[in-house]
């Protein structure tokens, strides 16, 4: 139970401009070129059966032309079960390259590709919990409508882990742009794992507030919605910065 709780908080958070952290849905947007963009974060998963957190999660992405991201993720995980003594160390680590391949400024519609692949760093973290599959590869297509103030972003994509299941993971984005420097985002994110036939579906709301020209606090809250037993709470607060 405790090993498939760690799979689908993986699957999760392949976790963060429409889209991305600090939400579960990722977007079609794109830095700048030659834009770097740091978001510094602590992340929280938290059931009955045990607390994960990752302080900080630190995610660096390369805008590359007009509609190519590279991106590099890892964290420092802590992790404290029930039963046992609180564990800490580097988790997970991803790479991933976004391609924003169709762009029609007439209908605002948006569609790109963001295939990442997740590995292990340090092996025998593994076996401690801090880390939660040895390799996994996400392909997934994103589609963005705006209208006014409001952009819908819907996500689906091929979640394969190695020597382990696979799963379907899919979300649904709306953000709206209150003010010039702020917009609010609530989206419906689900994980389905093909093998066992069964689902996780996430509700989560959150905002983006931009506090300077090139910096922005990130922040979002949510819930499982399909588990009375071990529901899954999450969270999410950091800071964007571009340079």
């Amino acid at each position: 139970m405790k090993k498939y709780i760690a799979i689908i908080l993986l699957a999760v958070c392949h976790i963060y401009a429409a889209g991305g952290p600090p939400m579960l849905t990722d977007g079609t947007g794109t830095p700048d070129d030659g834009t770097w963009e740091v978001n510094i974060a602590s992340k929280g998963e938290i059931n009955n059966i045990d607390r994960r957190y990752e302080a900080p999660s630190i995610d660096i992405n390369y805008g590359y032309g007009n509609n190519i991201q590279l991106k590099a993720e890892t964290a420092f995980v802590v992790l404290k079960d029930n039963n046992e003594a609180k564990k800490s160390g580097l988790g997970n680590a991803k790479v991933g390259i976004k391609w924003r391949f169709y762009e029609n400024e007439t209908n605002d519609i948006l569609i790109s590709t963001y295939p990442q692949y997740t590995f292990l760093p340090i092996k025998e973290n593994l076996s401690k919990g801090l880390a939660s599959v040895e390799e996994a590869l996400f392909i997934p297509i994103e589609v963005t409508k705006k209208i006014d103030n409001f952009s819908f972003t819907a996500e689906v994509g091929y979640y394969a882990l190695k020597n382990g299941s696979n799963f379907i993971n899919s979300g649904f984005l709306m953000g709206y742009e209150a003010l010039s420097n702020l917009e609010l985002f609530a989206e419906v994110y689900r994980i389905a794992q093909i093998d066992r036939e069964s689902e996780t579906i996430f509700a989560n709301g959150g905002l983006q507030y931009e506090i300077a020209s090139k910096a922005s606090i990130l922040f979002s809250s949510g819930r499982e919605l399909t588990s009375n037993n071990s529901q899954i709470k999450l969270f999410f607060i950091g800071l964007q910065l571009l340079f």
